[in-house]
């Protein structure tokens, strides 16, 4: 499960934005849950959103997602472009050819 700090720093990871209760993935900078994260509930998440939280477009490596939810990840802003759906955690996108890419994003339950 997912940690829902307002702020949560470790070695490898600093978490920013808001971070809620609500929270049903965590996206990374970098290959195997490293660098920043931030935390992302249900619902449609545009770039101006997640910059608001922390991101920088384009700069998204991995995913965790709770059990029960699935996340649309999208190349484009306005949910565009190519999508990627995944419903459980992916350490690398680099696999999925969808390495720092990502300018939208949906969570849903499944």
């Amino acid at each position: 499960m997912i940690r829902t700090l307002k702020t949560l720093c470790t070695v490898a990871v600093c978490f920013v934005g808001a971070g809620t209760a609500s929270a049903q993935i965590a996206i990374y900078q970098h290959c195997n849950f490293d660098g920043y994260g931030i935390e992302i509930g249900t619902g449609y998440w545009n770039m101006g959103e997640l910059m608001d939280n922390g991101m920088i477009n384009d700069d998204i490596s991995a995913v965790a997602v709770d059990p029960g939810y699935q996340v649309t990840l999208f190349a484009d802003a306005n949910w565009s472009g190519q999508a990627l759906t995944l419903s459980g955690d992916v350490a690398c996108l680099v696999d999925y050819d969808f390495n720092d890419v990502m300018s939208s994003i949906v969570v849903a339950p499944y």
